[in-house]
């Protein structure tokens, strides 16, 4: 998936919990923003990843439909992120669907 493109990344089995992980990703922005849909017991989770495989951090469960929604829990690392930094993203979809997202300048 291109950072600002769109996909349509979703389990094989709707209610199968299934996971998306990135290619490393420059670090850039103060806020990360993320289109999904859920279904009516679906969610999104995301992990900011290192290169050397630690999670830096997770957010708060995105339990509802949102178009470019800013993505909570993540602030004390987007807020200290250096740019240019390389992390991978990892997103964990339980009936839900994934369609893009990106680092915004807020």
């Amino acid at each position: 998936m291109r950072p600002d493109g769109w996909a349509g990344h979703e389990s094989v089995e709707q209610y199968e919990a299934a996971s998306v992980e990135t290619v490393p990703l420059r670090w850039g922005g103060t806020e990360f923003r993320s289109t999904v849909a859920t279904g009516s017991n679906g969610l999104v989770k995301v992990a900011f990843v290192r290169a050397s495989g630690q999670i830096e951090a997770r957010s708060a469960p995105i339990l509802e439909t949102v178009t470019d929604g800013k993505v909570h829990g993540l602030e004390a690392v987007t807020e200290t992120g250096e740019s240019g930094e390389l992390m991978k993203l990892r997103f964990d979809l339980k009936d839900a669907k994934l369609y893009s997202c990106r680092f915004v300048d807020n």
